[in-house]
């Protein structure tokens, strides 16, 4: 919940106050996202060096507009700026736009700005303000979706928390590209992995507690219950029972032997010898 609130108080106020097309690259994916509006999923290629698709004009009219600015710190966003790039319109008609560096992107990674585009569209809104909406639900979308990784992440949670609260990651997210959902994607199998390899290393830990010959019943709150009752059903198929299992043959040795590359079992907790 705390996670929530921040980023998108945060991400929200970004994808608002910041100027069109002063985020990195927006102009391009921007683009992509009104390519994958119109159904084109896939980019065309122009010539050897150059790729893209069909696009608004209107977009091209709002960066012309802020031309000025990037690269140039001494340049400042003025409202003359602000009032020509307002004047564009997805009304203005249809274009030819080279972005190569986004059109090789998935088209997943936009759904959020293209659903934008499409709002806007309907709504007859000017291109600046239909980039203000598409950033808000690519915001929205990154931030809840960072929820999920923090949630399974267990003991790791604090270090996901802290990497989707950095600012480079919360700013990405009030754009209308695609890095902040990738970043919460690879935050995602980071935290499921560590959750798998936690559990595993749990499972060989019981198994190994107990004397040379014996196992004991995996307590739930150690492995959790899913794995408790998994282990227990795995024994009792093999016409064991819980407490004098014989591990070395054909008990919980062999059956979880392809978890043994964890780290409990080189640290040395595992015995093939007993």
């Amino acid at each position: 919940m705390i996670y929530l609130i921040i980023g998108l108080t945060i991400a929200i106020t970004l994808a608002i106050c910041m100027p069109p097309m002063m985020n990195p690259d927006e102009i391009a994916h921007f683009s992509r996202a009104d390519q994958i509006s119109r159904g084109h999923i896939i980019g065309q290629r122009f010539d050897a060096r150059t790729a893209g698709g069909e696009i608004a004009v209107g977009i091209g009219s709002v960066n012309w507009a802020m031309r000025n600015v990037p690269m140039h710190p001494a340049v400042k966003v003025t409202r003359e700026m602000i009032s020509e790039a307002n004047a564009a319109h997805w009304t203005d008609g249809v274009t030819r736009g080279g972005f190569a560096n986004s059109v090789v992107y998935p088209p997943i990674f936009y759904i959020p700005s293209a659903i934008g585009i499409k709002i806007g569209k309907a709504l007859n809104l000017r291109v600046t303000d239909t980039l203000y909406i598409s950033r808000t639900l690519s915001a929205v979308a990154a931030v809840v979706g960072g929820a999920p990784a923090i949630f399974v992440s267990g003991t790791a949670a604090p270090w996901i928390f802290t990497i989707l609260t950095l600012p480079t990651a919360l700013s990405q997210s009030a754009t209308s590209g695609q890095e902040r959902d990738r970043s919460v994607c690879v935050c995602l199998r980071c935290s499921t992995r560590h959750r798998e390899r936690r559990e595993a290393d749990n499972l060989l830990r019981w198994q190994h507690s107990a004397p040379s010959g014996h196992c004991s019943t995996a307590p739930s709150d150690s492995v959790g219950p899913d794995v408790a009752r998994h282990s227990a059903g795995i024994m009792a198929s093999s016409g064991n029972r819980p407490g004098n299992c014989d591990c070395g043959n054909g008990g919980l040795d062999d059956i979880f032997r392809p978890s043994l590359h964890s780290s409990s079992y080189r640290n040395g907790l595992h015995d093939q010898s007993g």
